[in-house]
């Protein structure tokens, strides 16, 4: 069941003919292509991020088309969320369905670069809490190189390289300063990236939008409340801790940046908050409380009906040009 959902999970995101950003990656492909006369130096910068850039032109140099480009951000994607999840808990099936009531729909079939990273990430917070700080350098490493947005989650992580159990702590007082100090870090990013809508600023977050992030924050820390002498193991338990401070870190990012650039405010927001799966994992495994199983189905039923709000959930079609996209790999 686990390679069933996982593979269903990525056929349909890497074969779509369309999303909220397709449009975008497919002029950047275009764009990757039209420049191969260029250096690789200027033909990765198209691509934003270094390893995202790479992995474009080495899609184009292989003679693979724009439908490939998809293809292979869904395996990275998902691949390495199902990695992260088998990993901690064994199986990924509980962690993938979670993830698509939440935050499959915006990352993995929208947002592909960030999806990628979150992906890493995912893999990078298992290491470090299995205490494995090669992988972890490893794993970030990677999801910089997809998305420099990570940035943020080795900023709040990094603590936890220390052992003992001060680390928790440690991490809690960067996450604070790394809050804190937002502003200033977004208006860096400003000053380099150009794009129509990033310098965007708002003198206060919609009702929808604060609502829809207070009530995500309040489900998952509730569950965490509920479960937290339940988890099943020692190792859950810290990754489940280490979750709840990024969903906090990632409430108080939106909060304190929205003036700043409304835009990066919530893709920032919505990558730190997205480790709560790991906690309605670890609790509904650990907790057969009634209470813990209607929270987490309040919680997925939530952000289904923001997504279907977001207008998220387009109406499904297939690539043009799947047929030759097939072709391609076989």
């Amino acid at each position: 069941m686990d390679f069933l959902l996982a593979g269903s999970l990525i056929f349909f995101a890497g074969l779509r003919g369309d999303s909220l950003d397709y449009n975008e990656y497919v002029l950047m492909f275009e764009s990757i292509q039209a420049a191969s006369q260029q250096s690789f130096f200027e033909r990765v910068l198209i691509g934003k991020d270094f390893l995202f850039g790479s992995l474009l032109i080495f899609i184009s140099d292989s003679g693979f088309g724009i439908a490939s480009v998809f293809v292979f951000a869904a395996i990275l994607s998902v691949g390495t969320k199902a990695i992260a999840f088998r990993r901690v808990f064994g199986s990924c099936l509980l962690g993938l369905f979670i993830f698509t009531c939440t935050y499959y729909f915006l990352q993995d079939f929208t947002q592909i670069r960030a999806a990628i990273a979150i992906g890493f990430c995912f893999n990078a917070l298992v290491s470090v809490v299995m205490k494995r700080p090669f992988l972890y350098l490893l794993m970030s490493f990677f999801a910089v190189g997809f998305h420099a947005q990570a940035a943020l989650f080795i900023a709040c992580t990094a603590p936890l390289l220390i052992r003992g159990k001060a680390r928790f702590l440690l991490m809690a007082i960067m996450s604070m300063i790394v809050v804190v100090i937002a502003p200033l870090l977004i208006n860096v990013v400003i000053a380099f990236d150009n794009r129509p809508g990033i310098a965007e600023a708002a003198d206060a977050l919609s009702f929808n939008g604060v609502f829809s992030a207070f009530v995500n924050l309040f489900l998952l820390i509730a569950t965490f409340l509920f479960c937290r002498e339940n988890i099943r193991s020692e190792m859950e338990r810290e990754l489940a801790v280490a979750s709840i401070f990024l969903v906090i870190a990632g409430f108080a990012f939106l909060m304190l940046t929205y003036s700043t650039s409304v835009t990066l405010a919530w893709r920032a927001a919505e990558m730190l908050m997205s480790f709560g799966v790991f906690v309605v994992v670890a609790a509904l495994r650990g907790a057969a409380k009634p209470v813990v199983v209607l929270l987490s189905g309040i919680y997925c039923l939530f952000n289904i009906v923001l997504l279907a709000r977001g207008a998220l959930l387009v109406d499904y079609r297939f690539a043009e040009n799947l047929g030759a996209c097939c072709a391609e790999f076989w």
